[in-house]
């Protein structure tokens, strides 16, 4: 939906989620990542404060985790996305793949797809291009 529809089509739409299912993180993260996408990055941020609160809980997923880390490379927060990385590589370990591809087209060929060498390619990948260095799933 969010590929083909508007910004604000897809957050309607995250709204109706958050109305049927209350307290379901999802309609946020749809919230975020829209927002952040659509380069609303102040919004993104205000959106992404129960994300936030729930981390180190079970609500929390990698796909949480994933888009959290995107906000805070969109913002420059390197160690935070870095974090945010490892936390949604440690919940879901498929990830790894599309993160070893991701740093593989910039570049970045990391040694293999075991989180520690994933995020030191991803570090280096940062320290030469900063926070163009994304790797969202």
């Amino acid at each position: 939906l969010a590929r083909t529809e508007t910004a604000d089509q897809v957050l309607a739409e995250a709204d109706k989620l958050a109305a049927a299912w209350p307290g379901n993180l999802t309609a946020d993260n749809v919230r975020v990542w829209t927002l952040l996408h659509a380069g609303r990055i102040g919004e993104a941020e205000t959106a992404a404060a129960s994300l936030r609160a729930a981390v180190g809980t079970e609500a929390m997923e990698a796909t949480f985790h994933d888009t959290l880390a995107q906000l805070e490379m969109a913002q420059g927060r390197t160690e935070a996305a870095i974090l945010h990385l490892g936390r949604a590589m440690a919940l879901d370990p498929a990830l790894a793949r599309i993160y070893a591809r991701k740093l593989s087209a910039l570049g970045f060929l990391p040694l293999s797809t075991q989180p520690h060498n994933l995020l030191l390619a991803l570090r280096r990948c940062i320290d030469a291009k900063g926070a163009e260095c994304r790797i969202s799933s």
